[in-house]
């Protein structure tokens, strides 16, 4: 136990490690169209995307509307296919905007995207790049390999308690520490799951804990509790047979 309490903290101090995103070059005119965007950077896996921008003119920075003016909105995945090529839709409210479905961001990864407006005389391009990741929020790998690793020592704690439990009813000799270590790997479960979702929020740990809470009530609440009133009912008459007492 020490030893994976000192390997727990040496990962916890390690220096933050995230691959950097892809840099794009965007090249300024002294004329055209300025698309000022929805600065966004980072969006949950499988949710939808809605991008609004506006649209100025760089020589004197007005704001320009749809009129004369065609705009594509697309976005590429991290091999560089096109997955989005559409027309956004001017609003009432002065601004572009385009829906995109979250079935095209099914995989975790960059995902490139960009913008281009043009005119019979004149033009204007905005490229950047969006992270898909579990939560929606930047990845932390300290973070993520923490609760990693807790979520496998639960996993082993409570499968090693399942067996162990399991030999104990057998041979009638379930005790009472054996019930408060199964009612303390499960509630150790739950409180996992709750911080998870709140700290971590991984929708495939998510949706996994909470099968295992399910699991957990059968095998390390109801069960347990049944193996220990055996053990105190049965194996108790058991032990004074076997002594000679009988009833």
């Amino acid at each position: 136990m020490k030893k994976i309490i000192i390997f727990m903290l040496m990962i916890l101090i390690l220096p933050f490690v995230a691959s950097a995103p892809p840099v794009s070059t965007i090249q300024q005119f002294p004329q055209g169209y300025a698309i000022i965007g929805t600065p966004t950077e980072y969006i949950k896996q499988g949710e939808n995307f809605t991008y609004n921008f506006f649209l100025h003119n760089i020589s004197n920075g007005a704001k320009l509307t749809d009129s004369g003016i065609s705009c594509k909105f697309y976005v590429a995945d991290s091999q560089g296919n096109l997955i989005v090529y559409s027309d956004p839709i001017y609003t009432s409210e002065g601004y572009f905007n385009i829906n995109v479905h979250g079935n095209n961001f099914s995989k975790l990864g960059y995902y490139p995207f960009g913008v281009n407006c043009n005119s019979s005389s004149l033009g204007g391009i905005f490229v950047g790049y969006l992270q898909v990741t579990s939560n929606g929020f930047p990845t932390n790998s300290n973070l993520a390999i923490f609760f990693s690793l807790l979520f496998l020592i639960l996993l082993g704690s409570m499968s090693y308690m399942i067996i162990t439990s399991i030999g104990h009813a057998v041979s009638l000799d379930f005790d009472i520490k054996d019930l408060a270590i199964n009612y303390g790997i499960f509630f150790a479960v739950v409180g996992y799951y709750y911080l998870q979702n709140i700290y971590f929020m991984d929708i495939f740990v998510s949706g996994f804990m909470e099968w295992v809470i399910y699991i957990g009530v059968l095998t390390n609440l109801f069960l347990p509790t049944i193996y220990f009133i055996i053990t105190l009912t049965i194996g108790s008459w058991l032990a004074k047979r076997v002594k000679g007492v009988d009833f």
